[in-house]
């Protein structure tokens, strides 16, 4: 049960019901993605009240001054420990005084995610993974991070970013269920950034 809790306080950190299937048309983005069945839309009151959770979490417990400055474009859920959310923030605020560029930033991110992670889930073997990816023609920093608690139970989370000029996109797929996983990844993948 500690693991799952883990896991559930990890899908805080990243962004009542409504069913899916339904399709999300993002105008900052130009972006259309028709979301999988059998998942629930988290409101927007929910959803602020676990992000404040998690910046006060982590801050407390990891010595950082984290913000979730982002604005949310959706959060869907299905059960606890399988969620499918979007949001962006601009450039200015997703880098620091130590990171100049995008790549730079994405990195500095999954780094400090796999030390938080790796601190908190000791008896755990994770296994992480950074590449590139394009979806409808648009390149992502893509980073996979999977948490082996034991046989039984393996927790995912991959996180996609691009930069649209000065803002910046996430996508975060977190999982437990590999096939709610699949479905997640292929209504990303299914997705169109519709040009002008």
């Amino acid at each position: 049960m500690n693991k799952l809790l883990f896991f559930l306080f990890c899908t805080l950190l990243f962004g009542c019901q409504n069913k899916s299937p339904y399709i999300i048309h993002d105008k900052t983005f130009n972006w259309k993605i028709t979301l999988p069945d059998n998942f629930t839309q988290m409101s927007s009151a929910d959803w602020e009240k676990i992000k404040k959770e998690g910046e006060l979490t982590v801050n407390e417990k990891h010595g950082g001054q984290i913000n979730f400055n982002s604005t949310s474009i959706f959060v869907v859920t299905n059960g606890e420990f399988n969620r499918f959310d979007a949001n962006h923030t601009t450039l200015d605020l997703f880098l620091d005084s130590e990171t100049t560029t995008f790549k730079d930033g994405c990195s500095k991110i999954n780094k400090a995610f796999y030390k938080m992670y790796s601190a908190t889930a000791t008896e755990a073997q994770i296994d992480t993974s950074s590449t590139t990816e394009v979806i409808d023609n648009l390149q992502f920093e893509k980073f996979s991070m999977n948490t082996k608690f034991d046989e039984e139970l393996t927790a995912h989370w991959v996180n996609y970013r691009s930069l649209f000029e000065e803002k910046v996109l996430t996508i975060n797929i977190m999982y437990i269920d590999e096939k709610l996983g699949e479905s997640m990844i292929k209504s990303l993948k299914s997705s169109e950034f519709i040009k002008n």
